[in-house]
């Protein structure tokens, strides 16, 4: 999906305008615990679940072609061949009960974190041609369907994640969680900057976008600037308990930061700014934290280029963020020119244990180590991203360590 991303954004931001503001409904008390966008665990084989059948959206009104930049020239054949491979994902992962697309080919199960990758590649794909306007059209109608039925955590926001089949709340896993186990801001802010996009591009699904968005309540997820997660406890008498934490994770809070300015939120302390701490790599400084009085959590502090290159390829670069992604770059180049390893430090999704890999520029004080989503280093499992490769290629075509 990345490849038809990156490829179809060319040069300029995809996310247009604000045409909605839902600064009304931010304020209250804070969330949750960071999540890790988007993480899967073992899978716990379950009872046959009950597939449910999700109706499209009705037509839309007047469909016309992206009102968003086309590409400025032809795929080559080597890019197409890439495209479609790229898309053949989509098609081989696609739930046509439903209409939602499978984070990870052996786990019947979504986070939106996902479906916002989903959405974001059915764009790419139509941009570049690779599918007609009637499939963008019908994929994109069933999935907006899917999220005006998808149940809600404690009624509010989205689940972590979804069966695919029957639409039900579930957990990395892909394990049943009838009560749920929380939300996640960075999986929301991922679908708000794709929904944006969409209605955007396509003003004529605005309204059914516009209706999704404003069913869900943000009064927990967004307080006092900052964005929070939710992780479900349990008490002493055994009941699930929300516990709401504040989200730090290193450019993927500014990611999703952003993705809730578009729609109008005050996420001013979430958002790039203030001041970061850094480690020498390669003689580079590279961003390791953001130095702030709000949260002291530790939580799976490592930097990789996925949420600066994301960042970078939908929004465009502001002069800070443009710092943080040089130096994140320019580590990783530095090393190459030492060591001629070549790096592409990013998160990856495997189908064995640990499951995720972070391929870190910096983690747990130690350049270039690899961890696992418990954070415990992963010996040898440190791996070249793809998604990274293409990303980087994309943002700085001129570069010759991107093209190498």
């Amino acid at each position: 999906m990345e490849i038809l991303y990156y490829k179809a954004r060319g040069n300029r931001p995809l996310i247009g305008g604000n045409n909605v503001s839902f600064a009304n409904f931010n304020s209250s008390p804070s969330v949750a615990t960071p999540a890790t966008p988007p993480t899967t665990t073992q899978v716990t084989p379950s009872a046959s679940p009950v597939a449910v059948t999700v109706a499209p959206i009705p037509p839309v009104d007047n469909p016309q072609p992206s009102s968003c930049p086309a590409i400025t020239q032809p795929l080559t054949g080597v890019q197409r061949r890439y495209a479609e491979a790229a898309w053949a994902y989509f098609i081989a992962n696609y739930q046509s009960n439903t209409g939602l697309v499978s984070d990870r080919k052996d786990v019947k199960g979504a986070t939106v974190w996902g479906l916002g990758n989903y959405l974001a590649a059915l764009h790419a794909a139509r941009t570049l041609d690779v599918i007609s306007a009637k499939e963008f059209d019908q994929r994109t109608r069933q999935l907006l369907g899917a999220l005006t039925q998808m149940p809600l955590f404690m009624g509010e926001l989205p689940h972590r994640g979804y069966d695919t089949r029957t639409l039900q709340a579930i957990d990395y896993g892909g394990n049943p969680t009838p009560e749920g186990s929380g939300w996640s801001a960075l999986d929301v802010g991922r679908i708000l900057a794709t929904l944006h996009n969409l209605k955007t591009c396509h003003p004529e699904y605005t309204t059914a976008v516009d209706q999704i968005v404003l069913d869900w309540s943000y009064l927990r997820l967004v307080n006092n600037g900052t964005l929070a997660s939710a992780t479900v406890i349990k008490d002493k008498h055994g009941r699930s308990l929300p516990r709401v934490n504040p989200e730090t994770r290193l450019g993927y809070e500014e990611y999703a930061a952003r993705a809730f300015q578009l729609w109008g939120f005050d996420v001013n302390r979430a958002a790039v700014g203030g001041e970061y701490k850094t480690a020498k790599v390669e003689g580079v400084a590279v961003p390791i934290q953001r130095v702030r009085t709000d949260s002291n959590s530790q939580t799976n502090q490592y930097t990789v280029s996925n949420p600066f290159l994301l960042y970078g390829l939908e929004f465009g670069l502001d002069p800070q963020m443009r710092s943080l992604f040089t130096n994140i770059f320019q580590a990783q180049t530095e090393r190459y020119r030492r060591t001629k390893t070549l790096t592409a430090a990013g998160t990856t999704l495997i189908e064995q244990q640990p499951y995720t890999v972070h391929s870190t520029i910096t983690g747990q004080n130690q350049p270039w180590l690899a961890l696992g989503d418990d954070s415990k280093p992963f010996a040898e499992g440190r791996l070249v991203s793809t998604v990274v490769a293409f990303a980087y290629h994309a943002m700085l075509p001129g570069d010759n360590y991107a093209q190498e």
